[in-house]
């Protein structure tokens, strides 16, 4: 925008306060558009922290935008339709190394593309990568399609919340899911939410930090119930309301929820 005598007050703008206007977009992929503006707007959404993809068809084009982003990534949220497994992969392996924050990330399927999807990622396993500075990771996929956890080398430091759904958790892996979300996996986990998953993993869990367990399936409720008294839990209630039951565990430090 120019005034009358061509001076653009716009890119007169210093390049902190046009980012916050970037960040204000609705999404990722707007603000990477405003590259064309001009030389110096090419790389001002790279330095984005915040990243945001709704309706994605094809999860290439995240992977392209996120090999174009250079800074830590507090937020990542995307809402995709594609299931296909190689490119959840891509994409989760291209953020683990600057993810310091949230990660959402769910696939979504709308009318007549459920049995399509489900049939791209029936007996599929995608290997989650070590999110090591990530707070928070949630991943909702499609029942059918399996997670690979990190060997146990993989440590999530400062993971504080989980929620894994609709997704196959099996024994295939190098870790289980018990071993994983355990202390010596996630030292800093404090919730654990599994929901309309499939779940075969060994579940025993040995923490000092994980106060809630919350599941909607009552087999798994019953299965980690069985497994905490190993691990010191000094007390477990299991509360139903209606479909969703949450196993709620007291610190073996303090003794509160």
């Amino acid at each position: 925008m120019a005034d009358g005598g061509g001076y653009d007050l716009l890119t007169a703008l210093p390049d902190d306060v046009l980012r916050l206007l970037l960040a204000r977009l609705p999404s990722t992929a707007e603000a990477a558009r405003t590259s064309v503006l001009s030389r110096r707007w090419r790389s001002l959404w790279t330095n984005l922290p915040q990243l945001r993809f709704a309706d994605v068809t094809d999860l290439a084009r995240v992977a392209a935008v996120l090999r174009h982003h250079s800074a830590p990534v507090l937020l990542l949220r995307i809402e995709s339709s594609d299931p296909a497994p190689e490119k959840i992969a891509a994409v989760l392996d291209l953020v683990a190394p600057r993810l310091q924050g949230k990660l959402h990330f769910d696939i979504i399927t709308l009318g007549n593309q459920n049995s399509a999807a489900g049939a791209a990622g029936i007996g599929a396993a995608i290997r989650i990568p070590c999110f090591e500075r990530a707070t928070e990771v949630t991943i909702r996929l499609l029942r059918g399609i399996g997670i690979r956890l990190p060997p146990p080398s993989g440590v999530f430091a400062r993971l504080t919340a989980l929620s894994l759904s609709h997704c196959r958790l099996d024994d295939q892996s190098q870790r289980d899911l018990g071993g994983a979300v355990s202390s010596e996996g996630c030292p800093s986990l404090r919730e654990l939410r599994i929901r309309d998953a499939d779940v075969v993993s060994n579940l025993a869990i040995r923490s000092e930090s994980l106060r809630l367990i919350s599941s909607n399936d009552k087999l798994l409720v019953e299965a980690v119930k069985d497994e905490l008294p190993a691990i010191e839990i000094l007390f477990l209630r299991v509360e139903k309301f209606l479909a969703h039951l949450a196993a709620f565990v007291t610190s073996p430090v303090t003794g509160k929820p």
